[in-house]
This record gives structure tokens, C-alpha cells and sequence, in this order.
């Protein structure tokens, strides 16, 4: 009969890590302990599977093929584990959060917003937020929450997701534009104005609705901008009309340096999904933000 595999779950706890940061050293840093620590933790690991786990460079570890199938096999193992602990030693929200969220939805004020209030009611909690283009591997970066458009591919085997709001895009120009041209009153207007729009959408026609109707307009871009932000800019600086979600200029709306154009036409109808790592048992902090956003966002923030 063969003996039973002896394991430290510290060791394997400290392997994950090197897996997920890349170096003994960062993996040092998070636990707040020396390199050497790690590296007896990773020896001793490997002395009781009998398995070489790393190979190690000069500046960077890479997995053995063993140890990619550990680090994969033992991933969903420890989350569950951590969250388990940690939530039967406190109910209450505290720590760091982690967040993975596009740089369009940062750049709405209300999101910010949002952002802020949970953090005041729930002040033990730290929020560690990465806006960033790409959608981010929530599991093996180790990510609490992500926020997706709808269009992202979901791994639904992995992961939970919730529908938030709907998200469209409208008509805007600055005060500024405004004041200088011709008021737009009807949609054939549109093509007789500058626009400012995202390179993503190059200078195909545009489909606008309203209710059942809907229209294709051409643009006369005269500047792309890679991304909202870049066209946001654009915007505020006047340069033409932009199709931005509403809730990225909605505290300019009301103060009145962004104006609505047309406002019962929008486009691009999409909505905003939250999503989670599917285990069982959900640290207190992580429980507490999903409920927050959700409710926030049924609300109408």
C-alpha cells in the first residue's frame, strides 16, 4: 500500500503564489516573509511529491509541466480554502479587495462614485482596482470581482456572472461646439457636423434607434480617438459631436458644459456584467461589494 502524500498546505499555499506573481521575490513580498522562506517552502513541497515545480532563472521562475498541472489543479482548491477560513474567523468585510475593471467604466464619474459610497460604509475594506483594456484572467491573476461588457466571452464553468444595467451610447457636443454651429434638430442634420469618434468603429455608418425606428448615418469624423477617454477629450475640447454611454458625462450634463443632442436616439445597447470566481464560500468583503453594486445598480447609479 503506498504511503499517504504528506503536504504542507503552506507550502502549497506559497507555490500558488510563486506560480501566480512569477518570482520568489514578489511572492516574498506579499507574504511579508524572506526569499529564502520561500524557496525552503517550494523545496520542501518538492521533496514530498518528488516533482521538480520550478524551474528557476536568474530574475523569473517558470512552471515544469508538473507544476503547471499542480498550480491549475490546485488553484480552485485553495481559493475555497482561504475563503472558508478567513470567513469563519470574521463576518466582517475587511482586507483587500481586488477588482478588475475596463478604463471606459473608470472613467465614469457614477462608477466612482459607487466606488466611494461602498467605501464608506465599509471602511476595513481596501480597494486595489486594475483599469485595464484587456479582459483580465479573474482566476489566475487573483482578481475578487471583474467588470465586462456583454460581449466578453464568459467561462460560466469558472466563473458567476450577473447582468448589471444597460449601458448605451448617445449624442454629445460641448457647450462650446454648441455655440458655434448650427443647432441639431433633426437627424439628417448629423451629417452636416464634425464628429469625434472611436477608431474601433473606422468610418462605417452608423445605426441609430429610437424605439422601433431606426436610421443609418454617415459621420464626418474629423479626429479617432483609441478609446473613451480619447474621446472624451476630444469632446470637451470642442472639436465635434461624440457617442459616448451617458453616464460617463452625466455630471457635465448637469452642470451644462456637455450637451445631449437628440436625445431620444442612442446606440450600441449593451449591458455590464459583474463576474466572480464560482466556489462556495465567498469572503465576507467580496459578499458584501457584489450586493452593493448590485442594488446600486438596480437603484439606477
Amino acid at each position: 500500500m503506498q504511503p499517504p502524500l504528506r503536504v504542507n498546505l503552506n507550502d502549497l499555499d506559497t507555490f500558488e503564489r510563486v506560480a501566480r506573481l512569477g518570482t520568489l521575490r514578489a511572492a516574498a513580498k506579499e507574504l511579508g516573509v524572506p526569499k529564502s522562506t520561500i524557496g525552503r517552502h517550494i523545496a520542501r513541497l518538492e521533496e514530498a511529491m518528488e516533482v521538480v515545480l520550478l524551474h528557476r532563472g536568474p530574475r523569473q521562475v517558470t512552471l515544469t509541466e508538473s507544476g503547471a498541472e499542480l498550480e491549475a489543479r490546485s488553484r480552485h482548491a485553495l481559493r475555497e480554502l482561504r475563503a472558508l477560513t478567513l470567513g469563519l474567523a470574521t463576518d466582517e468585510p475587511r482586507g483587500l479587495l481586488r477588482l478588475t475593471v475596463l478604463p471606459d467604466l473608470m472613467m465614469s464619474a457614477r462608477f466612482g462614485l459607487l466606488l466611494a459610497e461602498f467605501r464608506r460604509a465599509y471602511p476595513d475594506v481596501v480597494l486595489d482596482i486594475d483599469a485595464t483594456p484587456r479582459i483580465a484572467d479573474i482566476i489566475a491573476e487573483g482578481f475578487d470581482v471583474g467588470f465586462r461588457p456583454e460581449t466578453a466571452q464568459v467561462d460560466t464553468d469558472t466563473l458567476i456572472l450577473r447582468r448589471l444595467g444597460s449601458t448605451d451610447s448617445r449624442l454629445f457636443a460641448s457647450r462650446t461646439y454648441v455655440e458655434r454651429h448650427e443647432l441639431v434638430s433633426r437627424i439628417e442634420d448629423l451629417e452636416e457636423h464634425d464628429w469625434v469618434y472611436l477608431s474601433a468603429r473606422a468610418s462605417t455608418p452608423l445605426e441609430l434607434s429610437r424605439g422601433d425606428e431606426s436610421r443609418l448615418v454617415t459621420p464626418r469624423v474629423v479626429a479617432y480617438g483609441s478609446d473613451v477617454s480619447s474621446v472624451l477629450s476630444l469632446l470637451r475640447a470642442g472639436m465635434g459631436i461624440a457617442l459616448v454611454p451617458p453616464m460617463y458625462v452625466q455630471d457635465e450634463v448637469d452642470e451644462g458644459t456637455i450637451v445631449p443632442l437628440l436625445p431620444d436616439w442612442e446606440a450600441d445597447r449593451e449591458r455590464l456584467l459583474m463576474v466572480w470566481p464560482r466556489q462556495r464560500f465567498l469572503l465576507p468583503r467580496v459578499r458584501a461589494f457584489l450586493d452593493f453594486v448590485s442594488k446600486s445598480f438596480t437603484s439606477g447609479v
